[in-house]
């Protein structure tokens, strides 16, 4: 009996070795197929991630935009931008002195202007931080009050001769506040307004102000910032109805992706795309090498965005054609005169009341299809 019991019991602890050995080695060979099974599986889930990574954020990006369309469609095809205001031969830039030229002589389609906040907390116009680079004054407008900064002279350092003369000095043209603008524009109700934002720290007032003047949702507002940082609190703080230029970097960005033929790589989260004619005014003196294409024009447009062209180029009758050509959306000027003549004519709108017509009449070139072919911006 006693042999029959030690019989059964080594016979089942042979049994249950065996099944543990049996269930380790098939342990070890699922172990294995399945570690096979992964260096295969990770490296291929990472590019299906990275194909379909770009097109989920395009349609995310692409149905926030939607809320723009009613601003954006609205815009004149081509639609002309005085740039800072006016400047050129209309005056200092980012002054009620060149706003109402560009609005009353020429009749733009936006008036783009650069905005800041004072001290004490009026929004003025400026392109730079710093005030000696444009008046008779010193340190920065975040620092002053609107009372010190509106005696100021804007027209201190105005000069079309290189710094000859200055006819304008003492004339009485100062710096400009946002309301003063506001006020012009009101009067254009088929005006739009660009605002590029110069200073970190506004955006909540902005809107704030924008709506207790009715503007906000009137689909005349179009807001930019090159710096990446306003750029991002802009986009932060405006509402979705509202489009938004890109920064610098995205714009560089962009233009790298085009050119290497990544642009797959390179959704479009803002609501417009601002591309530059050229390099001329943005690398050293003398060096200018055309970046436009009609291909960075059609990309654009494949993602629903409309292209606004920009830069010193733009001043210039051929440059104007030529951007026009290549399907353009808006153009950005320094020159009103010579860009709305152009582009007015391109639409088949009268020139009867374009006022500058008689005081600039040699400044507008007739441009040719052979001029614009031979350009080599």
């Amino acid at each position: 009996k006693m042999r029959r019991v030690l019989q059964k019991t080594f016979s089942a602890s042979l049994f249950n070795k065996r099944k543990r050995m049996s269930s380790s080695s098939y342990s070890t060979s699922s172990a294995g197929g399945s570690y096979l099974s992964l260096s295969y599986t990770i490296p291929l889930l990472l590019v299906v991630v990275a194909l379909a990574a770009p097109k989920i954020a395009q349609h995310f990006y692409n149905k926030r935009q939607e809320k723009c369309r009613k601003t954006l469609s609205s815009l004149p095809q081509p639609a002309g931008a005085s740039h800072r205001g006016g400047g050129g031969l209309f005056g200092p830039e980012n002054t009620l002195y060149s706003v109402k030229q560009s609005l009353y002589d020429v009749g733009v389609d936006i008036i783009e202007i650069d905005v800041q906040r004072s001290k004490d907390g009026v929004f003025v116009l400026n392109h730079d931080a710093e005030l000696a680079h444009t008046t008779n004054g010193e340190g920065f407008i975040k620092d002053q009050n609107w009372n010190d900064l509106k005696k100021l002279d804007a027209g201190y350092f105005y000069t079309l001769d290189q710094g000859k003369t200055y006819p304008l000095r003492g004339t009485g043209i100062g710096l400009c506040t946002l309301d003063e603008v506001v006020d012009e524009i009101k009067k254009h109700p088929k005006t739009f307004l660009y605002l590029d934002i110069k200073q970190g720290g506004i955006m909540p007032d902005l809107i704030s102000y924008l709506d207790q003047k009715s503007l906000l949702h009137s689909n005349r507002i179009i807001f930019g910032a090159v710096p990446s940082q306003y750029n991002r609190e802009v986009m932060r703080y405006k509402p979705d109805h509202i489009p938004c230029t890109p920064d610098w970097i995205t714009v560089v960005l962009m233009i790298i992706s085009l050119k290497l033929h990544l642009s797959y790589f390179m959704p479009i989260k803002h609501d417009m795309v601002g591309l530059p004619y050229s390099t001329g005014g943005f690398l050293a003196a003398g060096t200018s090498l055309k970046i436009l294409s009609k291909s960075m024009v059609d990309w654009a447009h494949s993602r629903g965005r409309k292209v606004m062209v920009f830069g010193p180029d733009m001043n210039y009758d051929v440059c104007v054609a030529d951007a026009y050509r290549m399907g353009v959306d808006g153009i950005f000027s320094d020159r009103p005169d010579i860009m709305s003549k152009r582009l007015r004519q391109i639409r088949g709108e009268p020139l009867d009341h374009l006022n500058v017509g008689k005081t600039w009449q040699d400044e507008w070139r007739k441009v040719t299809q052979s001029d614009v072919d031979n350009y080599r911006g």
